[in-house]
């Protein structure tokens, strides 16, 4: 099963970079992931806690093989997905991504300090357990999309 959970919004008028809105680049095909990801969203930090009125941001650790454990039966490998938990499974109140984070972002940052965009949280397992994996859509597997949906393209030839 593939995900294809992601999304192109054209905004009616153009942002207006400030020092809290700013661009993230796109990742480059051959680009590498890095271990610990940092995660981007509003949404709750557990089952018990409201979503939150502030972006905040947490690290994860990617699961390169999306091995278990699992407590649901979703998708658990695509060509599209990245799984990632919680940094310290072991303790209910680490931060992870939970309900109201569906469609932020997973970033990583270079030795300079540029970011890119890596994933888009897509779901987790019910309930938000910190032990358990989390999904994100890879947002280098639609690079050949986004250059013909936007015009944003990397110097590849995306001809078959």
């Amino acid at each position: 099963m593939d995900g294809h959970d992601w999304a192109i919004v054209e905004l009616e008028w153009p942002l207006i970079f400030t020092d809290r809105v700013r661009p993230i680049c796109l990742p480059r095909p051959d680009q590498p992931i890095e271990e610990i990801l940092t995660v981007f969203g509003w949404g709750r930090v557990n089952t018990f806690y409201e979503s939150h009125p502030y972006l905040r941001e947490t690290p994860m650790r990617l699961d390169p093989d999306c091995r278990a454990p699992w407590s649901d039966d979703m998708p658990t490998k695509a060509f599209d997905y990245l799984c990632a938990k919680s940094l310290k499974p072991d303790d209910y109140d680490s931060p992870r991504t939970c309900y109201g984070d569906s469609g932020s972002g997973m970033q990583q940052k270079d030795k300079n300090g540029v970011a890119t965009l890596v994933g888009l949280t897509s779901f987790g397992t019910k309930g938000c357990p910190p032990n358990e994996l989390a999904r994100f859509t890879r947002v280098d597997r639609y690079l050949y999309e986004i250059c013909v949906i936007t015009g944003v393209c990397y110097t590849l030839d995306y001809t078959d």
